[in-house]
């Protein structure tokens, strides 16, 4: 497995042969302009070829709507996966064929690669933890976790969703 950081929250996570893209923010600006991307850069949309798109949540440098449309103009088979109905929305909207809403605490399988989606206490709004190839990566994107207990709680969840044991002595 393979995580690759294009910038501010947008990972791209190869893997059993798929291609997960998460948040994506291509441009070298978000918010309307308002902010430029760290570092500032411009992805080119068509080399990413994304098998699935991941939205954490509607904040606008991780919902970008002009990077979701881009995105959906040269593959609307890749499948969006956000937590957030208004996401799911404005997806379906530009032009990607399917989009699933889908809350913290799931797990899903997917060729070879499984996800599962861990929690925040803000609202329509997930990390995600991707394990393939024997291998697993944690994104957490913005999620709201109250301490380092509520983090490590978190963590052994999701692990036990996966099958996967926590290495003692690790926090």
């Amino acid at each position: 497995m393979d995580w690759s950081c294009l910038g501010h929250a947008m990972w791209l996570v190869e893997a059993a042969g798929l291609r997960l893209l998460c948040d994506p923010l291509l441009g070298p600006e978000h918010h309307g302009g308002v902010f430029e991307t760290v570092p500032r850069r411009r992805v080119r949309a068509e080399a990413l070829r994304p098998d699935f798109v991941l939205v954490s949540h509607r904040h606008p440098d991780h919902f970008d709507v002009p990077s979701l449309h881009q995105l959906a103009r040269l593959d609307p088979d890749a499948v969006v996966v956000t937590p957030d109905r208004l996401v799911a929305w404005a997806a379906r909207a530009l032009g990607f064929r399917t989009v699933h809403v889908l809350p913290p605490g799931q797990h899903v399988a997917l060729d070879g690669v499984r996800l599962v989606t861990t929690p925040s206490l803000g609202p329509d709004e997930w990390g995600v933890m991707i394990a393939a190839d024997g291998a697993v990566g944690w994104n957490q994107v913005d999620a709201v976790l109250r301490d380092a207990e509520h983090v490590a709680r978190v963590r052994d969840e999701a692990l036990g969703a996966l099958g996967q044991a926590v290495a003692a002595g690790r926090a």
